[in-house]
């Protein structure tokens, strides 16, 4: 989707850095290697899945591509990420429907039950500390024949309906084992120590006792006054953790799961809908990719309401083969199905 912009970003580092040491891959360098090597004379094109580290000079043969995630880097960017309050996992790779308009085919050519949330949520709630959500990247769930275990799965690690789980920790604990891990990797720490006095300046907020508060507040302007915020913070981190622990939110609340993809509602049966439907799905997603499957869309959306769902969402593909009079009947379609149920809330 932003072919050009990433021209632009290779194109600069190739002012810095020889073509030899320069490695492209992932969605863009797989759908379309033969574009973006005539445009960027790269030689290190990675197609695929990065399941070696070998390709990228490693001697150590690492599955690159089923490591989890590192967390930390949505500490590096400018603005906060509307979605850091959750995991990102998958359960299954690939789609065995193979649709001519998809490009899982290429990118994930092998349809495969994978499901490691365990081992994946363990390590990051270690590492990490605890996410309220969680978002599922399958392609598509229902093709799998262990639904029942990834459900289950999912519930012994605290996604039930209706039964709140999650209890927030202490921020501020979460800020300094950040800045621990950038000062145990000598990377910066200015971006997340700006973002942690800002967290304060709000949080004192909400403290009445004014010799609390005026602790706090004499430690942010101290942050405030020299180059060295870090240093500060580190120094009163045992008053910080103590006085935002005091008045912080405890109050259990519900977690979410979210199958990002959009569900085939050509394989949402009974069957497989009373197992969802142990989780706290939010919001459902169906796919209406086409027309031709406007019967099925209908009967999984039915089958989904009958199961208590009540927020949902819909994928609708347009300009492959349709045209927009057909985009149009479908959004008219979802209209008339959303307002025949007016307990539901839906977007397209």
């Amino acid at each position: 989707f932003y072919f050009d912009l990433t021209v632009d970003t290779i194109k600069h580092y190739l002012k810095y850095v020889s073509v030899d040491f320069v490695y492209v891959g992932g969605i863009l360098a797989t759908l379309m290697p033969s574009q973006l090597q005539e445009a960027t004379g790269i030689t290190h094109l990675l197609t695929g899945q990065l399941v070696s580290s070998t390709v990228l000079g490693y001697d150590d043969d690492v599955n690159v591509d089923i490591l989890p995630l590192d967390y930390d880097i949505l500490d590096d960017i400018s603005y906060q990420y509307g979605m850091d309050n959750n995991f990102f996992s998958y359960t299954t790779r690939g789609c065995p429907r193979k649709c001519t308009f998809c490009g899982v085919k290429t990118l994930e050519p092998v349809f495969r039950t994978t499901n490691h949330l365990k081992d994946q949520i363990s390590y990051v709630r270690d590492r990490f500390g605890d996410k309220r959500n969680i978002l599922l990247m399958d392609n598509n769930v229902l093709c799998s024949p262990d639904l029942e275990r990834i459900c289950k799965d999912l519930n012994d690690l605290g996604f039930k309906k209706d039964c709140a789980t999650y209890v927030p920790e202490n921020p501020a604990k979460l800020y300094f084992n950040k800045i621990k891990r950038r000062q145990e990797t000598q990377n910066t720490t200015w971006l997340i120590t700006d973002r942690f006095v800002k967290y304060l300046e709000s949080f004192v907020k909400r403290i009445k006792r004014d010799t609390v508060k005026n602790s706090l507040v004499r430690i942010i302007e101290e942050c405030k006054g020299q180059d060295m915020a870090v240093e500060v913070l580190v120094k009163h981190r045992n008053e910080i953790e103590q006085i935002v622990e005091k008045y912080r939110a405890k109050k259990a609340l519900q977690r979410y799961v979210d199958f990002n993809q959009g569900i085939d509602a050509r394989l949402l049966t009974d069957e497989r809908m009373a197992l969802l439907s142990t989780l706290p799905l939010r919001p459902f997603r169906l796919a209406y990719d086409s027309i031709d499957t406007t019967e099925e869309y209908y009967r999984a959306f039915e089958t989904a309401y009958r199961y208590g769902i009540r927020h949902f969402s819909n994928y609708m593909l347009y300009n492959f083969t349709d045209t927009p009079g057909d985009l149009w009947e479908r959004a008219h379609n979802n209209i008339l199905l959303y307002n025949k149920y007016p307990d539901v809330a839906a977007f397209s």
